[in-house]
């Protein structure tokens, strides 16, 4: 099952598409914080919120992409 994953040309840019959103939103936060002076402790607390609240958007996102197929196919019925 991973391996087909793997080889399936769509989930891997799926998936790429969302790391990279991921670790950009982490790559932007972390220059201003530096920017401004942050200590790291907060630093690292707020970027933790940061990649919870991405993580939690994507997961809402798949789930609502998931729902809406499945009540195309439900409806077609």
């Amino acid at each position: 099952m991973v391996k087909q994953f793997l080889l399936d040309k769509r989930l891997r840019r799926r998936l790429r598409t969302s790391l990279l959103a991921v670790v950009a939103t982490c790559a932007l936060f972390w220059g201003a914080i530096d920017i401004v002076g942050v200590p790291a402790g907060n630093m690292l607390w707020l970027i933790a919120e940061s990649v919870l609240v991405v993580g939690v958007i994507i997961f809402v996102a798949a789930f609502a992409g998931w729902l809406l197929h499945w009540w195309r196919d439900n409806s077609s019925n």
